[in-house]
Formats: structure tokens, sequence, C-alpha cells
């Protein structure tokens, strides 16, 4: 009878501690639609005010946010610097032990990859939902080089943007929260090809073949990186606005973000623009103070996803930007 009741405690208390932190109640929030394809693009390094109201960046002010009534989150704060930190933290709730760029998806890295932590790509496989990591200027499915360009003197496809890498499945047998290496495949089209890859590499014409959540990675020459915002919102308007077209009217969604500001050093206070555009929104502009960790959060819930940490579980999700929750409208590949 004691070791029953001593059993029943632990229990007890090991259920309380997973209800603070919110990690074993992952439920679908009423206001959230559940969108049948979400496409996330991250661009680089640029202060939220160099952005919205921008004359260099005309296609993402009066297009998405204005032809297209997408929502622009005005109290958005990135984590850290440098960048790669808060790719991880919107891809796994946490930057894993990362504070720089350094490559960490093989055996020997401090710390050591690949990482087999939960993830947002693992979750949604786990939940019979589809993800893909495109990265622009990747030569090949799967590649794991820290980088790769085409262009000599020319910095383009780099690991550090491109989060999803760092779970790759390294060899065959178990590896827990792993992202297999078909998952990781270049973004070409068919006038974006200088690896001259085969037809059936190309991003998806036909929209409804998008997994229900891809990571779209611009090079760093298209990211705002290393090129200019007008460059990077040229690369929007080339490479994304059919897609964003089709789906205002297609249940899905397009959420473009910044991993951080323009500043230097470890900047606490790092206000970035993002901006979602697509169906179901009620458009304009909404202050709520928002994380990466928030993004990662609300995507958790439109799918009723296990949180991956704490961090992403105590975040504000985004909720009041939405219209009405809506089903999906088919299954996605």
């Amino acid at each position: 009878m004691k070791k029953c009741k001593w059993t029943f405690v632990v229990v007890a208390a090991q259920l309380a501690l997973l209800l603070a932190v919110g990690l074993s109640r992952p439920a679908q929030a009423a206001t959230l639609p559940k969108y049948d394809h979400i496409i996330v693009i991250f661009e680089e390094n640029k202060d939220y005010d160099a952005i919205v109201n921008s004359a260099d960046a005309p296609y993402i002010n009066n297009k998405l946010l204005g032809t297209y009534g997408g929502v622009s989150l005005t109290n958005m704060r990135a984590e850290q610097h440098p960048s790669q930190p808060n790719y991880l933290a919107f891809f796994s709730g946490s930057n894993q032990g990362v504070d720089d760029d350094g490559q960490y998806d093989l055996p020997g890295s401090n710390p050591p990859g690949p990482f087999t932590t939960p993830n947002l790509g693992a979750s949604l496989l786990a939940k019979g939902y589809t993800f893909k990591g495109y990265a622009e200027s990747m030569p090949s499915t799967g590649f794991t080089a820290p980088s790769y360009t085409y262009t000599p003197g020319r910095n383009q496809y780099v690991l550090k943007h491109c989060p999803w890498v760092n779970w790759q499945q390294y060899q065959t047998g178990p590896q827990a929260n792993a992202i297999p290496a078909k998952l990781n495949v270049p973004f070409v089209t068919a006038t974006n090809n200088p690896g001259r890859l085969p037809s059936s590499y190309y991003f998806p014409t036909d929209y409804s073949r998008l997994p229900t959540l891809a990571l779209v990675i611009p090079n760093e020459q298209n990211d705002m990186h290393d090129g200019s915002i007008r460059q990077g919102d040229r690369w929007l308007e080339t490479c994304m606005d059919g897609y964003i077209r089709w789906a205002r009217t297609h249940n899905s969604l397009l959420i473009l973000t910044w991993d951080e500001d323009g500043s230097d050093g470890q900047a606490q206070d790092q206000r970035i623009a993002t901006i979602i555009v697509g169906a179901n929104l009620k458009g304009g502009r909404y202050n709520k103070p928002l994380t990466h960790y928030s993004l990662l959060r609300t995507v958790e819930d439109m799918y009723g996803l296990p949180y991956c940490t704490a961090n992403d579980a105590n975040a504000s999700p985004i909720t009041d930007v939405f219209s009405l929750p809506v089903t999906p409208t088919g299954k996605a590949r």
C-alpha cells in the first residue's frame, strides 16, 4: 500500500511539472485556422524600420501589406546574435547550446550533431503531416557541407540558415526526431537553376503539392544579407508571388520573417519585421510582443503538435490576426 501511494505521489509530481511548462497539453487553439500549406521564409539582418514603409521594399509594402491584405507584426523581437541561434529557436524552441554560426550537424562538433531533440519538422511528420526544407543554391538533396557557391567570390548557400539540416538522419538505424535526407532539398525553379538540376527538383507550380509546412531559405545574395533590400524584395516577387496569390484563396499562408536586426554584438532589443499573408487573415498591424518562439508556438497550436521546449510552450501565440477557423480543404502531399 505504501509503495502504491508513493508511486501516485511521484506520478502526480511529474504531471504537475509538465503542466507547469505547458508541454503535456498541446491543442489547436480555438481561434487558429488549420492551414493546408504554410511557407516560412527567413530574411537576414535588417531592422524593422529598414523594411516596413521603406521605398527599398516596394513589393513587401505595396503588395504584401497593401493589395494582398497582409499582417505586419510590429512588436516582433529576435532572440540573439548571430544568425544561427535564431533559426534554431524557431525550428526547435531552443538555440541547442549554439551561440555562433558554426557547423553542428555531424558527430564531433560541440555540441555534437546530429541533434536528436524535438523539432518542428519531426513533430509534423510524427503527426502525419508533411515537411520539407528548401535552400537556394544548395547543389543536391541531403547536402550537409557548411556552404556552397555557384558564383566564385559570392556567398550563396550556407548551412547556418537551414536549421533542419542539424537533425538530418546521419546513418541507418534509430535517431530520435530525425529529418530524412530526402526532405533537405535545393530551391530550384525553371528560371533559377544554376546547377542545371532536372525538372524533378523544381519548386512546385502546382502549389497543392507543397508539404504542410515548407521552410524556404534564399541564398545570401537574395536574403538581404549580402545583397540589397531591393534585391531581396525582387526575389520575393519573382519566386513567391504566384504562391501568395494562390494561397489567399486556397487556405494557405506565407510567413516572412527576419533572423535578427542590423546591429552588432548581443543586442537584447532586436525589433524585426514579420509579415503574414494568405487566407483567413484580418490584415493590418498588430503590436503584441512576440518572438520566434511565438511563431513556433502558433504553428504547433494550429496542428496540435507537442511543444518542443518550455520556451515555445510559454510563448504567446499569434491569435488575433486570423479570421474564423477553417478546416483543411485537402491532404498535402
